[in-house]
């Protein structure tokens, strides 16, 4: 199985229906990596370093900035690591 099958089965068993699963992703939600911007490559590259830099949210650093109004805290792990993974790929 390559990643990027691997990575298609975790997302169709996120959007699997069952009645003993609380939760299921809406059909309407793009994909976990188009969601936060990323494309498979990049998300093999940075994989092993991925818990590391980032906590409890992944996304663009906009996205991780807002995140923090929303929560009403100043900081949240992984805006610096965001700054880097997300602009290389606006470059």
């Amino acid at each position: 199985m390559t990643y990027n099958d691997y990575l298609d089965l975790v997302d169709w068993t996120g959007r699997a229906i069952h009645p003993k699963k609380r939760e299921a992703i809406p059909q309407h939600q793009p994909k976990i990596l188009s969601r936060i911007g990323m494309d498979a490559e990049q998300f093999i590259q940075y994989a092993h370093r991925f818990l590391k830099e980032f906590s409890s949210a992944v996304g663009k650093p906009q996205k991780l900035v807002e995140l923090c109004a929303q929560r009403h805290t100043r900081y949240v792990r992984g805006v610096q690591a965001a700054r880097r993974l997300f602009d290389q790929k606006a470059a």
